[in-house]
């Protein structure tokens, strides 16, 4: 076994994890709030880990959620090893995952790049058409 598969499972578990205990959480920072654990990276000794955040929402929304992350650092912690089982639980940094809304915009820049009157479902519907004409 790999050291790199170690930390790929480890991330994981953490991933899967911290998902748990903010979807359990009675903050009243995290309820009624779409927050996603996205992924970590842990660090090979296991004393830091990256977490990446995506909540949606507002800005303001993101900012409550990051600063309340940071505030609940050590609860946090504790209570993923509970749920994890680790010899030690990496230090838990929150970065902001922006994929998401990267995906969107790269997405309705390539609508406002193809033409008003094709859509991708055009294009199939005419192939069909076409061999449909040709049997």
């Amino acid at each position: 076994m790999t050291l790199h598969s170690r930390l790929e499972r480890i991330n994981e578990e953490i991933r899967a994890g911290l998902s748990e205990v903010l979807a359990q959480s009675k903050d009243i920072r995290f309820q009624d709030r779409m927050i996603t654990v996205s992924g970590v990276k842990t660090a090979p000794d296991l004393s830091f880990a990256k977490v990446w955040i995506s909540v949606y929402g507002s800005e303001q929304d993101k900012k409550e959620v990051f600063s309340a992350l940071e505030h609940a650092k050590g609860f946090l912690r504790t209570r993923l090893a509970h749920t994890v089982i680790l010899r030690v639980v990496p230090q838990l940094s929150f970065v902001e995952d922006t994929s998401f809304e990267y995906a969107d915009k790269i997405n309705s820049l390539l609508k406002k790049a193809l033409p008003s009157d094709v859509s991708t479902t055009d294009v199939g519907d005419t192939d069909a058409a076409e061999d449909n004409d040709e049997q």
